[in-house]
């Protein structure tokens, strides 16, 4: 009942707002409307900023894009563009970065409006401290995309900010770690009751797990920028070392769905993968989880009518993509992954503890980076499901539940399980295996699809035709500050 509450919240509030505040498919947005509702009840505004921002609609950037990039999924037409490396359909690189804007940006801003005072003094800091929370959620998500983007500015058409300035990446990133060290500074000593009482979908108000939260989300985004710059990411990562992380997976960053008859109410892939389009699982992918022994292989993979697993490879041209994707022999995704009741996983007690072996592993950290490898592999896989004594068979038995070899050799053990744990959270893990480079993705033959890249991985998303009309000046800007607009312009934090 509490869920179906939520969702009555979210869309009523998400009526209202629309019918009388509106919205254009840009980010110069939000013009002043005379008849326009001047005031709401932000607790209804936090449970959309929440929803929208935790249960990001996968239909554009996740399944047609992310899931190819991370060599997990095939599709069968819609997305082949991005799997055969070619710049993608402007469709998707315009929504990816504006829908961010007309949604959680623009009721988290509308938030900060409504707790602060004319003068722009906070009102109640407990409520800002938790929107710039949900706020770094958006922006990182962003940034990573895309690198440079409207950030400082960007989603003020309340402000009368029509053309906002895009900030470099490593403005965001610093700025970021700022704002949430802030934000876990109030909240460890706020007042519940100043905060959502029964309006946050999220952590049912309990602000211990949101300051687990934003500290893990702090470790992430420190440990991805720490080969571009070591020495600040160094002392963050130490900073949220010593501090509370989320370490039990009821404290996962995570909303939950219902088997039911309610679509709002269900997964948001399950309708995408019944109703729009059936996607099959890559080769990579696969093959990894049989030759590890890994006891998630049927959890995620639907075995083929000679009960088998095989994935297609990714980046086929379209004559052997078109022979592969009609042959019996390579497997759908099994149910767990677009069931109606899985969760939506943001960050989860799994990727911390590979977060805390990578720390380890480079001295940052105190513990034993095996251990805390073995607890991040025990964690994913509670976290789908799996039998406890698989679990154990699996960390007793396998060579990979072990990191072994050179140091560099253990970073790609971890980093290959964080690909595997974040599952279906593909813009995380395009953004992981950009910044290690595993699991390891070749420069493709001569024989296989080579887009625009020559045939090498892709490094971002470009931005698309509506920033590039009407916000051109600010997009030439970062252009020329970041690089090219192409798919190959590697961003600030990804380095060799």
């Amino acid at each position: 009942m509490k869920n179906i509450k939520y969702i009555i919240t979210r869309f009523s509030v998400l009526f209202l707002f629309l019918m009388h505040w509106g919205c254009e498919n840009s980010l110069v947005e939000m013009n002043e409307n005379p008849s326009a509702v001047t005031s709401i009840d932000d607790k209804f505004l936090f449970t959309s900023a929440v929803k929208s921002t935790i249960e990001e609609s996968p239909g554009s950037y996740d399944l047609r894009m992310g899931s190819q990039y991370s060599h997990m999924y095939v599709s069968p037409s819609l997305g082949r563009q991005a799997d055969r490396y070619e710049d993608y359909n402007d469709a998707v690189y315009n929504s990816t970065l504006t829908g961010k804007f007309t949604g959680p940006i623009k009721y988290i801003n509308e938030i900060i409006l409504l707790n602060e005072d004319e003068d722009g003094n906070p009102v109640n800091e407990v409520k800002l401290a938790l929107v710039n929370i949900l706020g770094v959620c958006n922006f990182a998500r962003l940034t990573d995309l895309y690198g440079s983007i409207p950030y400082s500015e960007g989603g003020w058409g309340r402000k009368n900010i029509l053309y906002p300035a895009y900030d470099s990446q490593e403005f965001i990133y610093n700025d970021m770690l700022d704002k949430l060290k802030n934000s876990i500074d109030v909240l460890k000593t706020a007042n519940a009751e100043d905060a959502y009482p029964d309006f946050d979908p999220l952590y049912e108000n309990d602000l211990t797990k949101w300051v687990r939260f934003a500290n893990s989300l702090r470790l992430r985004l420190a440990m991805r920028s720490r080969f571009v710059d070591p020495s600040n990411s160094a002392e963050v990562i130490s900073e949220c070392l010593s501090e509370p992380l989320i370490e039990t997976n009821e404290q996962n960053a995570q909303l939950e769905h219902e088997d039911g008859d309610i679509e709002e109410l269900n997964n948001p892939w399950y309708n995408l993968y019944t109703v729009k389009e059936k996607w099959k699982m890559g080769e990579l992918f696969v093959d990894w989880l049989k030759t590890t022994n890994d006891p998630r292989l049927p959890i995620f993979v639907e075995v083929n009518q000679d009960g088998e697993y095989y994935g297609i490879k990714n980046g086929l041209t379209d004559l052997d993509h078109g022979n592969a994707f009609s042959q019996s022999k390579y497997c759908y995704p099994a149910e767990a992954l677009y069931a109606k009741d899985r969760p939506s996983y943001f960050l989860c007690a799994d990727e911390v503890a590979f977060l805390k072996a990578e720390a380890a592993l480079i001295g940052l950290g105190s513990g034993d980076a095996n251990e805390f490898y073995q607890e991040g592999i025990q964690k994913a896989m509670e976290k789908w499901n799996v039998p406890e004594d698989q679990i154990t068979a699996f960390l007793t038995d396998e060579a990979e539940a072990s990191l072994s070899g050179s140091d560099e050799e253990k970073l790609e053990q971890i980093s290959t399980q964080v690909w595997i744990a974040l599952i279906p959270n593909f813009a995380e893990i395009f953004s992981n295996m950009r910044r290690t480079d595993y699991p390891v993705i070749t420069q493709r033959g001569e024989d296989m699809a080579q887009g625009v890249t020559e045939g090498y991985f892709p490094k971002r998303l470009i931005y698309g035709t509506d920033e590039l009309i009407t916000n051109a000046e600010n997009v030439a800007n970062a252009i020329a500050q970041q690089g090219e607009n192409k798919i190959t312009t590697a961003l600030w934090w990804d380095v060799d």
